[in-house]
């Protein structure tokens, strides 16, 4: 299981030992859904939307959460 951020023509990899302040740190050009992971975790918390993907997504850029663990629990959950 990975999580891969896309600058340009390099994939910076979330997933393989990569964290994801390294991966920013490599990057030349913004990672748009970085940051709008964050937001959309925020909105949905004020109006109170369950989105579990998204959860999960932002659990392992911001929390540091396993992704192959993540990745289990929410397709049991869904």
């Amino acid at each position: 299981m990975e999580f891969r951020i896309r600058d340009s023509a390099r994939w910076a990899v979330i997933g393989y030992g990569s964290t994801v302040k390294s991966a920013l740190n490599e990057m030349t050009m913004i990672a748009e859904g970085y940051f709008a992971s964050d937001c959309i975790r925020h909105i949905n918390g004020t109006l109170g939307i369950d989105m579990p993907i998204a959860d999960m997504v932002y659990d392992v850029l911001y929390c540091g959460a396993s992704p192959r663990k993540s990745m289990k629990k929410l397709s049991e959950l869904l």
